[in-house]
């Protein structure tokens, strides 16, 4: 009955479900065709696993309707005259709210039940290490367990025999439940990486640690034929993993205490062998790989933020004030709004893309709406402590004319908005990207507090002084939380182990509190060094000596010495620096050639220089793939910057700040950007999959 409420091409329809006397039946759909061994034989990988795919989908969508088929097996599987492969004879199946539905039932077919479907204690389990003691009650029968059988064909699919083979059927199942089985790849060498990892955890001897169910099993497969990072880390292979490296973590102290290598040489080999025992999330290695997916997720997003900032400022005064307000909003609703539900989808790492971009894209919008409605710019009255919240200070101390949106208590509003979006979003994608926003953000709403203490009235060094005060305050307040946290990542990773440590907070906070440190002290020792030494300040409108400003610095570098002892700072290899170094310079030894062109307007074609701008700089964005230079990416995307504020101003220029072309460039660019990220997130097979493409783990791969 459970079975008649689904409709799935590819499970069999149950049509009548009744008693005929004693005895049940059940009338089901006719399906003219051959079980699943015969449907595949003589077929390739792909064309299995296309077939194999549709199947455990199908298995997902009874899951979803709390059905457990319990005796999935190829000889239950008919693959019809279209090639539509359908799972057939429910008779073992149980759902919730049925007697017995969630219990520890005996029953199946030798080979393809899960062990813990003979009952008992979990043998296979408790050798594992980390199933059920033999007091406890053997697992219940559940979506797991269909996972198991599908494991188990997928074994076949690669290797063309079943993981256990016996004499017996008492053999195989005492195999089952005690052994791990081959690894694939030993059987038929060319067997994908990341297909034998699917296999291999939906085969684990524990359900607890196999895919919960058939959805996530399925989504890892869509994976591999993505070409992304698959989600399984199968216990037979991390186990292995882990003690070799521990092993030569072990050999690189004994080689440096033999002399062999330094120590220098040593720790920077344990510095990466370290590194290895905690591996990030798939998601997030698949969105620090520069593919075409992703490059295009962040171009989109950089052109979206362009378009709500240049754009904005620059078509400010021929934009309708709806417009103005309107604008913003609506582009950070539907990135923040797409975000969401691309996250709940699992879909996490363009998720994260949309979310970092609506995480920028809010104080922007939070800033417009302070310039349009003039909130928060009413000073504060009298003399109090926060006398000077609604003043302009810092833009006049500047030179710049007061703008509205960026008076004092509007600063501080921006920054408090952006740092609560990043903290939530960081609590909802546990992603440290939203930890290192956060930290901006924090710092932002620090130095706007300063502000609005009203100390840039008549500004001296004396006054920069200060801010380097306040600044090192902050750095040397986060300095001792970051380490605090730091260690706590490292004793939570020493007691379960660092391949499940996911929490990557207390590096942007200790990166953040020792550049706050040293911004501070070189502000102070810049603008006031004679406080160093005890002494006075004569003149704080006459400029500090060189002498006493360099020996202020000596000073700042025995401190930072200290903090560098303190954290145990460590330089990477010299030649890999000097390499990264090359690469951020010579992309601009071409695009900032076509820059000094078109400013220069040469050979009166700044119309030219204009256009090959762009296009360079997003070919370069998309060369980046093939070497994964990121340098290249955030040049290309800093010069796209460069050239969108130089093609405003060549409009003001050229066409007397034509209004339409204005508006086409701050509106347009937002729609090019939402179109490229929609992009990024629509057509993530078919990119990986290019042959120029970067190194995945699909199908492009696998042939």
């Amino acid at each position: 009955r459970a079975m008649a409420g689904l409709n799935h091409p590819n499970l069999c329809r149950v049509l009548e479900v009744g008693l005929d006397g004693p005895a049940p039946f059940i009338v089901m759909d006719w399906i003219d065709g051959t079980d699943l061994h015969a449907a595949w034989r003589g077929l390739g990988l792909e064309a299995r696993l296309a077939l194999f795919i549709k199947i455990v989908e199908a298995v997902a969508e009874a899951h979803a309707a709390g059905v457990v088929h319990r005796d999935l097996k190829p000889t239950n599987i008919l693959v019809d005259r279209r090639g539509e492969p359908i799972i057939v004879d429910f008779g073992l199946a149980r759902s919730r709210g049925t007697p017995g539905g969630d219990g520890a039932t005996i029953g199946g077919t030798p080979g393809y039940a899960a062990p813990e479907q003979w009952g008992g204690d979990s043998e296979g389990a408790a050798a594992d290490g980390g199933a059920g003691k033999p007091d406890e009650p053997a697992p219940a029968i559940g979506p797991a367990t269909d996972v198991y059988a599908l494991g188990v064909m997928l074994f076949e699919l690669l290797t063309d025999r079943q993981p256990y083979e016996g004499r017996t059927v008492a053999e195989v199942v005492r195999l089952a439940r005690t052994m791990d089985p081959p690894l694939p790849e030993e059987l038929s060498p060319k067997v994908p990486a990341a297909l034998q990892r699917i296999c291999l955890l939906a085969l684990e001897r524990d359900p607890r640690r196999r895919f919960a169910n058939a959805q996530l099993m399925a989504a890892d497969l869509r994976r591999y034929e993505r070409g992304e990072t698959v989600t399984a880390r199968p216990s037979l292979l991390m186990d292995r993993f882990l003690e070799q490296v521990e092993e030569q973590i072990v050999r690189a102290d004994r080689w440096q205490r033999q002399g062999l290598v330094t120590r220098p040489e040593a720790e920077s080999l344990v510095r990466v062998l370290t590194a290895l025992q905690r591996p990030d999330s798939p998601w997030i290695i698949d969105s620090r790989r520069l593919s075409m997916s992703q490059v295009s997720l962040y171009l989109g997003g950089w052109l979206v933020l362009l378009g709500l900032t240049v754009g904005l400022w620059s078509s400010w005064d021929v934009l309708w004030p709806s417009v103005r307000q309107a604008a913003p909003w609506c582009v950070t609703g539907a990135v923040m709004l797409g975000g969401l539900v691309l996250h709940a989808t699992g879909q996490r790492r363009v998720a994260l893309g949309y979310l970092v971009t609506a995480c920028i894209a809010a104080p922007v919008a939070v800033w417009v709406m302070l310039r349009e409605t003039g909130w928060l710019v009413t000073p504060a009255p009298g003399a109090g402590m926060l006398r000077g919240m609604g003043e302009n200070e810092l833009l006049v101390a500047l030179k710049w004319s007061a703008i509205d949106g960026f008076y004092n208590r509007q600063v501080l509003a921006i920054a408090l908005v952006w740092l609560g979006v990043s903290v939530l979003f960081r609590a909802l994608t546990r992603s440290s990207a939203f930890t290192f926003l956060a930290v901006l953000a924090g710092i932002a709403a620090w130095e706007a507090l300063w502000l609005n203490f009203g100390r840039l009235a008549n500004p001296t060094r004396l006054t920069a002084a200060e801010v380097g005060v306040w600044t090192l305050t902050l750095g040397a307040g986060a300095l001792w939380p970051g380490m605090w946290m730091s260690r706590s990542e490292e004793a939570w990773a020493k007691q379960y182990g660092r391949y499940k440590l996911r929490r990557r907070d207390a590096w942007p906070v200790l990166t953040a509190s020792v550049g706050l440190v040293v911004a501070g002290l070189a502000a102070m020792a810049y603008s006031a060094p004679e406080r160093y030494f005890l002494g006075t300040v004569a003149d704080a409108h006459v400029p500090a000596t060189t002498a006493m400003r360099a020996s202020a610095f000596i000073v700042n570098g025995a401190v930072l010495q200290g903090v560098s002892f303190l954290l145990g700072v460590y330089s990477s290899i010299a030649s890999k620096r000097l390499a990264e170094a090359l690469r951020w310079l010579t992309p601009s030894h071409f695009l900032g050639a076509i820059v000094a062109l078109e400013v220069d307007n040469a050979r009166q074609m700044w119309w030219l220089w204009l256009t090959l701008l762009p296009l360079s700089a997003v070919a370069l964005c998309y060369v980046s793939v093939l070497k994964q230079w990121k340098p290249f990416l955030l040049t290309g995307l800093a010069y796209l910057g460069v050239w969108y504020a130089r093609a405003f101003l060549r409009v003001q220029h050229e066409y007397a700040n034509d209004t339409t072309m204005r508006v086409t460039l701050t509106l347009g660019l937002m729609a090019v950007g939402l179109c490229v990220m929609v992009l990024a997130w629509r057509l993530p097979g078919a990119i990986p999959g290019a042959r120029w493409g970067a190194p995945g783990e699909g199908p492009a791969r696998a042939r």
